[in-house]
């Protein structure tokens, strides 16, 4: 193995005064440059995504963090072509393996990120209802006792006038 380095060096077994010295630098032999790494374009239909509630943004956005924290770089590029809803990846096979995991990760269900929304929404609505209920509830057992008050009191003025004796 070639070591890099520099030194001085003469053809004497024993250096003199007169010795002739010359300088002499080593490097590593220079690598073949390294092949051009191969690049391809793929094609990903992101329509049944789409359809379940993902946008784009959603999609790119997780790949784009997958590569991030890999620490890909460069990163492939992305285009979205959004008449035949196809996501367009130029780059790395390796590296465009990223996008099949992502696809492959998100959530098959039929219910869409909108159905979701909507359910939070009716819940919310179920909520609201629910507590407008207690609170009529609430004011229906406060009159209830406001009425069985005022008529414990009416029962208990008629119990206390004393009655009437017949004549017989």
């Amino acid at each position: 193995m070639i070591e890099m380095g520099y030194y001085f060096k003469t053809t004497d077994s024993s250096p003199t005064d007169n010795s002739v010295w010359f300088f002499r630098v080593t490097k590593k032999p220079e690598q073949p440059p390294a092949p051009p790494v191969e690049k391809i374009c793929r094609f990903y239909s992101l329509a049944s995504y789409l359809d379940r509630g993902f946008t784009v943004d959603d999609i790119t956005t997780a790949i784009q963090t997958g590569w991030k924290m890999a620490g890909v770089s460069p990163t492939p590029e992305l285009n979205y072509h959004k008449e035949t809803k196809l996501l367009i990846a130029y780059g790395e096979p390796d590296k465009l393996k990223t996008i099949d995991d992502v696809l492959k990760t998100l959530p098959s269900s039929n219910v869409t990120v909108a159905t979701a929304a909507e359910y939070a929404k009716t819940f919310d609505e179920a909520a609201k209802s629910l507590q407008e209920a207690r609170n009529q509830i609430g004011e229906l057992k406060f009159r209830m006792h406001r009425l069985e008050t005022e008529m414990g009191k009416s029962t208990s003025a008629t119990n206390s006038v004393p009655a009437e004796k017949s004549g017989k």
